[in-house]
């Protein structure tokens, strides 16, 4: 089976997207990092880490028209744990690994268990993506206000918004910060960088 045709398809909806090809030094260490090697001894064709909802349904729409086809077959990978072949995996055609996403979401939730009980919290988790295109497009403009740069993207932001009702709980709340780092140390092991800023 020839995914190639329905590889270009999602380099065109996801321009941006980290796509990871056999052969790179990229593909490899994803691939290889699978608990089972049953797994790993599967070789797709491409390897896409979405970096956020948007993403995914531009994989959904682009795939669909090849999958319902027959023309090409994919796999998602979540956590990756499972040992069976072919269920985070796949030979030859394309494996999704929302690794990425994932973590940064577990991370989040760890941070936020110590601190639930806070009144009147409320907390948001937000991740934006910043594709080269819209980074190139703001420079034309004069530049972006976060002084990011096309040359270092695609890029995403991480915010955490929290607000608490007593200031009592100030330092407790603020310790949460430590998640913003936990999510920028995973993101550097996987490979793209993720441009944090901490504002208070």
């Amino acid at each position: 089976m020839d995914s190639s045709l329905a590889i270009d398809a999602l380099r065109h909806a996801i321009p941006d997207g980290q796509f990871s090809l056999r052969g790179t030094a990229e593909y490899e260490n994803l691939n290889s990092s699978y608990l089972s090697q049953l797994e790993s001894d599967l070789k797709p064709a491409c390897i896409l880490q979405p970096r956020s909802k948007q993403d995914v349904a531009a994989f959904v729409r682009a795939i669909q028209p090849f999958a319902s086809k027959g023309d090409t077959k994919f796999a998602v990978r979540g956590g990756g744990q499972q040992p069976a072949p072919s269920c985070a995996n796949i030979q030859n055609s394309i494996t999704v690994d929302l690794g990425l996403i994932i973590a940064a979401s577990e991370i989040y939730k760890i941070a936020l268990e110590p601190i639930k009980l806070v009144e009147g919290l409320r907390c948001s988790f937000t991740l934006q993506p910043y594709p080269v295109s819209l980074l190139e497009k703001s420079a034309q403009n004069g530049g972006n206000s976060l002084g990011l740069n096309a040359a270092n993207g695609p890029l995403v932001s991480v915010l955490l918004l929290s607000y608490w009702q007593d200031a009592e709980d100030d330092k407790r709340v603020l310790e949460m910060i430590v998640a913003l780092e936990k999510i920028k140390a995973e993101a550097s092991d996987k490979g793209p960088y993720w441009i944090l800023r901490r504002t208070q």
